[in-house]
């Protein structure tokens, strides 16, 4: 029988070797990473819809949050911890904000590791002069658990002090 027929992704597996890292788990890590971005977002305007109309960058949204904490600061609670988990949060929204303009597209290495390449959409298609990040399937996964863990401390905090504070309505 000739085993040329079997896909070298079948023939690892079936010799107990891990599925190769492909472009669809990278699709697949990718729109996890921009769900959980949009998650943190909406609860951002949740929080900044009562006092004023958010804007429509995420990173002024941030801006906004941090001035509403300044200037209300007995309407939330532990305004200081809240502001620590948003600084840990930016960098992963920068990333979003790169991978969302982008095209990924998969190197494999002479040693059968997979890299991922996120090649800025915004700087054309040249590859010489597009701005590129590489990282390895292990890099972007561990991307995501950080950021997934960083989302979850925001998107869970309990915001409410004791004390009710009325808020005063959007656009006034």
């Amino acid at each position: 029988m000739n085993d040329m027929s079997t896909t070298v992704l079948a023939a690892h597996e079936i010799a107990g070797f891990p599925a190769s890292f492909t472009m669809d788990d990278a699709h697949i890590l990718r729109s996890k990473i921009i769900g959980k971005c949009a998650d943190v977002e909406c609860w951002l305007v949740d929080r900044i819809q009562p006092y004023q109309t958010p804007s429509p960058s995420f990173s002024m949204k941030v801006k906004q949050f941090e001035e509403i904490l300044k200037k209300h600061q007995g309407a939330f609670n532990n305004p200081t911890r809240l502001q620590s988990y948003l600084k840990v949060f930016q960098p992963f929204a920068i990333f979003r904000s790169e991978l969302a303009h982008a095209k990924l597209s998969l190197i494999e290495t002479t040693d059968d590791r997979m890299l991922i390449t996120i090649q800025n959409a915004a700087w054309g298609s040249n590859v010489r002069t597009a701005k590129s990040i590489v990282l390895s399937s292990e890099e972007l996964e561990k991307i995501w658990r950080e950021m997934h863990v960083a989302a979850q401390k925001i998107t869970n905090y309990t915001i409410t002090p004791s004390t009710p504070v009325t808020p005063a309505k959007a656009g006034a």
